[in-house]
């Protein structure tokens, strides 16, 4: 499955007035991350990816991506089974002169289809 969502992010926002966008995903484990910045960005558009009060996105929790026509890829195995299934989108965008949007698009699989065999493993031993 893949979910995508354009985020717009008003002019003269900064950290402290960040905006939330709740990103309404699926169960499975996010098996690539991406996001895409478009040309006139100019690094003042800032994003982190949280889920409750825990970063998820970048890693490193003292920094944020940014960029300017750029289309980051980032494969990775993050569970998203338990509840609710969704992360948000924080996002400040510290040009004072133009709204920017962003694109944020996840690639989700089901679990079985990572590891098919122990899956069905499972399955046979709880019948």
């Amino acid at each position: 499955m893949v979910f995508t969502f354009d985020i717009t992010v008003t002019h003269g926002t900064s950290k402290a007035t960040k905006e939330e966008t709740v990103l309404s995903l699926a169960y499975g484990i996010i098996t690539q991350f991406e996001l895409a910045f478009p040309k006139g960005c100019r690094g003042l558009v800032k994003v982190v990816i949280n889920r409750a009060l825990h970063q998820v996105f970048p890693n490193n929790t003292d920094h944020q991506f940014t960029g300017d026509g750029v289309n980051l890829v980032y494969p990775c195995l993050y569970d998203l089974r338990e509840q609710p299934h969704q992360l948000e989108a924080c996002c400040w965008n510290e040009d004072d002169t133009f709204d920017h949007t962003v694109t944020v698009r996840f690639v989700i699989q089901p679990p079985w289809a990572l590891n098919p065999f122990t899956d069905q493993m499972y399955h046979l031993t709880m019948e």
